[in-house]
């Protein structure tokens, strides 16, 4: 076993394994691995963007109006949220 995990970090250290070069070969994107162990703490709260432009279950014609004057005349996707306060997504249009 000792072996084993001796010849396998010898390999990773000298060259990227086979699955990575199977992924290059047929080139399908993959993620890199993460460095810190920082980034393996982080939670989606940490890089969620809170500040953002969206629009109530119950807005007016005239929310609707400013919503598309800031974001631009052909938004990608609308995001419906329930109320002001929790911003829980109802739906994306």
């Amino acid at each position: 076993m000792l072996g084993v995990l001796v010849s396998y970090s010898i390999s990773n250290s000298l060259s990227i394994g086979v699955f990575d070069v199977l992924l290059e070969m047929k080139g399908l994107p993959y993620l890199p691995s993460l460095k810190s162990v920082a980034a393996y703490n982080m939670q989606a709260k940490h890089i969620m963007n809170q500040n953002f432009i969206y629009l109530t279950l119950d807005s007016t014609f005239a929310d609707i109006m400013v919503f598309l004057h800031q974001i631009g005349a052909w938004p990608r996707g609308v995001p419906i949220v329930k109320d002001h306060e929790t911003k829980v997504l109802k739906f994306l249009v």
